[in-house]
């Protein structure tokens, strides 16, 4: 399952569950994102496979991918960086932690 909005579809939403800081960029510097995230927020993330995430909270986002949450990142109020937002990977890494 897959968001559609104005016509593009997203595999990938970070919602917050608290205040979150967090930034999306690719290696390239191509694509940037940065924002503070508030309970209840969310962005939908392009699909692209190059993607990386770091959040200053990793436990107050939540990661949907095709509609369905995964696992958190990290417990606590946890600082994550270099996360990859390809929903292949997100979905891999939280079928390995089931």
């Amino acid at each position: 399952t897959t968001y559609v909005d104005r016509g593009r579809e997203y595999r990938v939403i970070l919602r917050a569950r608290e205040a979150a800081w967090i930034q999306v960029s690719s290696p390239s510097g191509d694509y940037a994102f940065t924002r503070t995230l508030q309970p209840g927020e969310a962005v939908l993330v392009p699909n692209r496979p190059d993607l990386e995430l770091w959040t200053g909270n990793a436990d107050g986002l939540e990661i949907i991918v095709d509609g369905a949450l995964i696992a958190a990142l990290a417990p606590g109020g946890a600082v994550r960086r270099h996360v990859s937002l390809d929903p292949e990977h997100l979905r891999a890494a939280a079928d390995e932690e089931r």
